[in-house]
């Protein structure tokens, strides 16, 4: 069995939402799913990833200008694509 990222999406009245993902790509696109899904101005969107390093990270997202989503939930995915191609770099490393 290939080691997975989990992923787990949770918006405060709902039941958390989580996926097993092989690689940084497919895990991200998961994330994107879940954000364009319940982001909507004023609600906090929290999610959580672990790497198949047995890393975690975690974060999340709330916009209060409903011009700005689209744009902030870019730049947060953006970010979060960042940490973790750092993690798999590092991770391989070792």
């Amino acid at each position: 069995m290939n080691p997975m990222y989990t992923i787990t999406i949770t918006v405060l009245g709902t039941d958390a939402e989580t996926s097993l993902r092989e690689d940084v790509q497919s895990t991200m696109d998961v994330l994107r799913d879940g954000l364009d899904q319940w982001v909507e101005p004023g609600r906090k969107v929290r999610w959580e990833i672990r790497c198949p390093s047995g890393r975690v990270t975690a974060g999340q997202i709330t916009v209060y200008d409903p011009g700005n989503t689209v744009r902030d939930v870019h730049r947060h995915l953006q970010t979060v694509r960042q940490v973790l191609t750092e993690e798999a770099t590092d991770a391989a490393r070792t």
